[in-house]
């Protein structure tokens, strides 16, 4: 249950970390879940992605105690050790790779055919890098498997956010490939919802689609944190929100009423 995470805002990796690090039934579910999904866990090399130091280590534990050899690569992890681990997992030594924050760009790992998504983001940037890991070609490597945990989120999670960058859909179009099946994406790509998640993705899409100025000012006023002395202007917001035009204009003051409300 997420529902209680303020996304976005300061504390956010402490209030995850408090939710996720040692919860015992997520980890089984985890498990279980690569134990259903994966097709062959002789040729698995997995990189899971975990909220905190704490986390990858719990998370490597119990991978180690269900049989799959595991080794947390955190920033508390000497740097021979974290040069290795890589190799490691390349030659079938481990299994999985427990990281945090340090294999979202700029380390190479081809043979890893295996993502798990351990720690919910709201960044399309963290979630296309993580997503790229598993991206690479190798020999003898025919897939890449990724599994996204979805939990019980606020409603105003933005899952359109996430699932645009990676398939180009705006959010109606979404709602309907999430209802109806991804059709529209290139040979060889499925993306599939279990039940509940399915659920829980089409709420929050639906929610988003009804914005509400109280939310657009909050959003706003996000961003603009964010901007770094940068202009603030209406065509990076809508972009970069991922929004509709509809979303200020439709039934709603518009652009220079929603930045006096936000401050």
């Amino acid at each position: 249950d997420l529902s209680a995470i303020r996304w976005n805002q300061p504390g956010e990796p402490a209030q995850l970390a408090k939710v996720i690090s040692g919860n015992d039934a997520r980890a089984r579910r985890v498990i279980q879940a690569v134990r259903e999904y994966v097709a062959d866990h002789a040729a698995m090399r997995a990189i899971a992605f975990c909220v905190d130091i704490a986390h990858a280590d719990f998370m490597a534990a119990c991978f180690d105690a269900a049989g799959l050899p595991a080794r947390a690569i955190t920033s508390a992890t000497p740097r021979e050790e974290r040069e290795r681990a890589p190799r490691e997992l390349a030659d079938d030594t481990l299994k999985v790779l427990c990281t945090v924050d340090l294999y979202h760009e700029g380390v190479d790992i081809p043979e890893a055919n295996t993502l798990l998504f351990l720690r919910p983001t709201q960044s399309p940037v963290v979630f296309q890098q993580q997503l790229g890991r598993g991206l690479r070609l190798a020999e003898g490597k025919e897939s890449c498997l990724v599994l996204d945990f979805v939990g019980r989120l606020q409603n105003d999670f933005r899952f359109d956010v996430l699932y645009r960058a990676i398939t180009g859909l705006n959010r109606q179009q979404l709602i309907e490939a999430v209802e109806n099946g991804f059709t529209t994406l290139p040979p060889g790509c499925h993306i599939q919802f279990d039940r509940v998640a399915r659920e829980q993705v089409l709420d929050g899409l639906r929610q988003i689609s009804r914005q509400t100025w109280r939310r657009l000012t909050a959003e706003l006023r996000y961003y603009a944190s964010t901007r770094r002395g940068a202009p603030l202007t209406l065509a990076d917001f809508v972009r970069d929100q991922c929004l509709d035009l509809d979303d200020l204009y439709g039934s709603k003051p518009g652009w220079t009423a929603l930045c006096r409300a936000a401050g």
